[in-house]
């Protein structure tokens, strides 16, 4: 297997199958109308095989189906029409001849025949699930966003636990059963409820990196646990470019792009990391590529293969003995870690056969790649011909030199991040929730259109050239369609009028009003700068709080004399039953 590492450089278009004519599922869950709708943010984690290794499952996020493909002929022999809404992602062979797909836009679980690809059965389960994993013939376990881990049959029957952290993955060794937090890029020993981290990374030649946003976490054969996580700057990030200096060739900017820096091998802010946990012990470790959105281990354990949907890149990392970091970006990569630029675009998921063979789901154009054990392309299936590859979407998540949109935004919320830019401290800001409603935009609300927007981050940061306003344009539409994160699910009911009326008697409706909670006004809430009013919708997953991140918990916001404190809003009138109150309820906005 480890020949991989070098053969998945060849590149050989054995065949091209056009799209098919399969069969349509009529499920439970069978509606076949599709109205024109934008495209989903980039998740991940749409590949999953059958245990047998006959059948693959590929979910469609964008267009609410499914994708079953005979490995013996190549060939869909179904497509599954879901409810439109459903936004299918992360699947699992349940062991008893069903897909388990967890649909994060309605909040249930789909058993799907892996026969001829009927919808047995549709359950809730939680407001978001993400992962989802084999627990015992018949049987899953679901990770939510929310906050949940069900356990779950292909019979309906469901025990819940709250286990209060955003589930991305669920995974299960002989050590238990372990559940990555998407953010803080946190592992959840369920059974101790103990967390482990990555590691930071800071050596003598580079800046502080913190781990951050865990795409994707699997569990090898050997009972190690492999995450796949970002690594984002600690240390202060200037502003103001360097003048050059003569003769000196102008490489990527801290951000990535072209710029003028001085040195000719710049620290990006935002880095590709694995980590692997191990008997007790952790091993982080830098890998070429930007956006991570997906991996998968080899049937042995030994060859992760990571895809990066920023810089549209395959990676292959021998994971026994992985190579020193990369000091220069995804281009300079050093020995035993090799990348290669593909003509397919945005690969979102993969997945090794039991026999070895590597599966790639690619959106541009939208197909799945299949390459044979020696590492050539065998099969190229075109899965659609109907391409949903809007600008914006394409901006938001293709890498400018070495850092995307969406790395400070998965998903098209935020990382949860805490930057040192010129000297200032900034959290990320949330995008979703309804975008341009916000206007004017950033942290002191003195950018009055998403061109401007644009031209301070992705041109003056990132180091991009300035989008068409076309482009722009459909950038804000794609944002302006995206959610707020759903409010985690509570233990104890929140006192919704008890909270309510806490909120309102220490002021805080003063400028978190209406709907959204907010008045896009910029005050100085008793500091010295002026930063604008944010909504509060989708809050309590927006940690940690505050424009600089001084909150590591909502009710620090509150107690805490140099974060907020009384200045902002006059908590200081609240009794302590009251301010318990507050802060349930904010927790469910």
């Amino acid at each position: 297997m480890r020949a991989l590492l070098i053969a998945l450089l060849a590149v050989a278009f054995v065949r091209c199958t056009p799209e098919p004519e399969p069969t349509k599922s009529t499920g439970v869950g069978g509606a076949t109308a599709r109205a024109a709708r934008a495209p989903q943010p980039l998740y991940g984690g749409t590949v999953t095989v059958s245990t047998d290794g006959k059948t693959v499952l590929v979910s469609d996020p964008d267009r609410d189906r499914l994708y079953l493909v005979n490995l013996s002929s190549t060939r869909v022999d179904s497509r599954v029409e879901l409810t439109e809404g459903s936004v299918p992602v992360r699947a699992a062979d349940d062991g008893a001849g069903h897909f388990a797909v967890a649909l994060r836009g309605t909040g249930k679980v789909a058993f799907i025949d892996q026969t001829n690809g009927t919808i047995l059965n549709e359950f809730a389960v939680c407001p978001e699930p993400r992962g989802v994993s084999r627990s015992a013939p018949g049987q899953v376990l679901v990770a939510c966003a929310t906050g949940e881990l069900v356990t779950l049959s292909s019979t309906g029957e469901s025990t819940t636990e709250v286990l209060g952290l955003e589930g991305r993955d669920v995974v299960t060794t002989t050590a238990g059963t372990f559940v990555s937090a998407f953010r803080s890029a946190e592992l959840l020993d369920v059974a101790t409820a103990t967390l482990q981290r990555p590691p930071d990374v800071s050596t003598s030649a580079v800046t502080g990196f913190e781990p951050q946003v865990a795409w994707r976490t699997l569990a090898a054969p050997s009972g190690a646990i492999v995450m796949v996580h970002q690594l984002e700057r600690t240390g202060d990030v200037p502003l103001a470019r360097p003048t050059p200096t003569p003769g000196m060739p102008s490489p990527s900017s801290p951000y990535g792009g072209s710029s003028t820096t001085a040195s000719p091998c710049p620290e990006p802010v935002i880095r590709s990391g694995v980590t692997v946990f191990s008997q007790g012990t952790t091993r982080t470790f830098e890998v070429p590529g930007v956006l991570p959105v997906d991996a998968a281990l080899s049937p042995a354990g030994d060859v992760l293969v990571v895809a990066s949907a920023g810089n549209h890149e395959l990676t292959t990392v021998d994971v026994s003995t992985p190579a020193a970091v990369t000091r220069c970006g995804p281009t300079n990569q050093p020995p035993k870690v090799q990348g290669q630029q593909l003509p397919l675009e945005q690969p979102m998921g993969v997945a090794f056969t039991p026999t070895g063979e590597l599966l790639v789901h690619y959106r541009v154009p939208h197909a799945l790649v299949i390459r044979n054990r020696s590492g050539a392309e065998s099969t190229r299936l075109i899965l659609t011909t109907d391409q949903l590859d809007p600008l914006g979407h394409r901006l938001f998540h293709t890498a400018t030199g070495a850092i995307a949109c969406a790395s400070c935004h998965p998903e098209g919320h935020e990382d949860g991040h805490v930057w040192k830019v010129g000297g200032t401290v900034r959290r990320t800001q949330q995008l979703s929730g309804g975008l341009l409603a916000t206007a004017p935009f950033h942290w002191k609300g003195d950018l009055t259109s998403l061109s401007a927007v644009m031209q301070e981050t992705f041109v003056s940061r990132m180091g991009g050239t300035m989008p068409s306003s076309a482009a722009v344009d459909d950038l804000g539409r794609f944002l302006d369609g995206l959610s707020a994160p759903k409010a985690p699910t509570r233990m104890v009911p929140a006192p919704v009028v008890a909270g309510r009326a806490a909120f309102e008697k220490a002021g805080c409706d003063a400028c978190h009003a209406g709907d959204k909670l907010g008045s896009n006004a910029t005050t100085t809430i008793g500091r010295i700068e002026a930063l604008q009013v944010p909504s509060l919708v989708g809050l309590a997953r927006r940690g940690p709080w505050m424009h600089d991140g001084c909150a590591k918990t909502l009710r620090q916001r509150f107690t805490d004399t140099t974060c907020g404190g009384t200045d902002h809003g006059d908590v200081g009138q609240l009794e302590p039953a009251e301010l318990d109150d507050l802060v349930a309820w904010l927790e469910t906005r």
